[in-house]
């Protein structure tokens, strides 16, 4: 269903973002 593709888009950019987060922590 097309909603799912949305949800997953969504849950890809939010770990995109924890990821860019946890290496600037990291740092």
């Amino acid at each position: 269903i097309k909603n799912s593709i949305k949800l997953k888009m969504i849950m890809q950019t939010i770990l995109s973002l924890g990821n860019a987060l946890n290496q600037g922590t990291a740092r």
